[in-house]
């Protein structure tokens, strides 16, 4: 790829933004949360890339006027989705109202809130840097793109005639979360605490309320069933699959909560490094809805860990 960033590593400030030198400038890779919004505007049924897509907009621009009551003054939307087997969704509009009505011959489409992983490109390298966006910079970051619509958003500094004018690319993604916590234990321990009912029953759950099932199968294959009881008296149940099982090393496993049946499951991984004082355990719980979600999640696994960690330090 032109511009000679594919190889050039990925860093990480304290702000848990990563940065990325790429093309010549600074590019701030980091999540954000959007609100549910309408979009009116013209589309069309297209191919990635297609010329079709430069040529909408001038189209779309001189209908715009006939755009009643815009959420965004002097900001429009590219917005896309691919649809099976080989074709990209395209529109070029303008954030509305819910109750706003679409103009003859455009469209309204909803855009679901959610967690977005947003990206910063000259509109001259747009094309590659949705390469750079889906063959690197998205993988490394570990996160996971979610369905719904990507967006590309032309706020009011943007100039179509600049070839270096910034435009914000918004990628939908599952929301992640990870904890790294040190105990006084060795990995063995900690690891006989992760999957044997007596050790579950022990730390699942972030009060002292009693874990009232523990069912473990710890291996590849294998099936766990876990339901503890809040001091609330509020219970919660989940279950999942092992999918990885390396003792004392590794532990993967899916997670699905009981209401949440039928959805799709999210990701458990935990990994296990001894060290002079013990273990460091690194736990991270992924494809979760999105981050509202994943940091709602890692106040009460934080919580669950603090009793893994009394339980395996005793």
């Amino acid at each position: 790829m032109k511009g000679g960033c594919r190889n050039r590593p990925l860093s990480f400030d304290n702000t848990g933004r990563q940065f990325v030198a790429c093309f010549g400038f600074r590019m701030t890779i980091e999540i954000v949360e959007r609100p549910a919004f309408h979009v009116a505007g013209m589309s069309i049924l297209t191919k990635p890339m297609s010329p079709q897509i430069p040529a909408l907009w001038p189209k779309f621009i001189a209908r715009s006027p006939e755009i009643e009551g815009r959420s965004e003054p002097n900001v429009t939307y590219g917005v896309m989705r691919h649809e099976p087997p080989d074709s990209l969704f395209y529109m070029a509009g303008v954030a509305v109202p819910a109750a706003a009505r679409a103009p003859a011959a455009m469209e309204i489409r909803e855009i679901a809130a959610g967690s977005y992983a947003r990206f910063q490109y000259p509109i001259a390298r747009l094309g590659e840097g949705f390469g750079e966006i889906f063959g690197r910079l998205l993988p490394s970051s570990g996160r996971v793109q979610a369905p719904g619509y990507l967006l590309e958003r032309y706020d009011e500094s943007f100039d179509p005639q600049d070839v270096n004018s910034l435009v914000e690319i918004l990628i939908p993604v599952l929301g992640s979360m990870t904890i790294v916590r040190r105990i006084k234990a060795l990995p063995a321990v900690v690891f006989d605490l992760l999957i044997a009912p007596a050790g579950l029953k022990q730390w699942i759950g972030p009060d002292a309320g009693p874990v009232v099932i523990a069912e473990s199968d710890a291996r590849v294959g294998g099936s766990y069933r876990l339901r503890f009881r809040m001091l609330s008296g509020s219970e919660y149940e989940s279950s999942g699959e092992y999918l990885e099982v390396d003792a004392p090393r590794r532990l993967v496993t899916t997670w699905t909560w009981a209401d949440d049946a039928g959805k799709q499951a999210s990701r458990v991984e935990i990994g296990l490094r001894q060290i002079e004082e013990g273990t460091e355990l690194t736990f991270t719980h992924a494809l979760l809805p999105d981050q509202s979600t994943a940091d709602g999640h890692r106040k009460g696994w934080s919580k669950s860990l603090d009793k893994l960690t009394m339980a395996a330090e005793r």
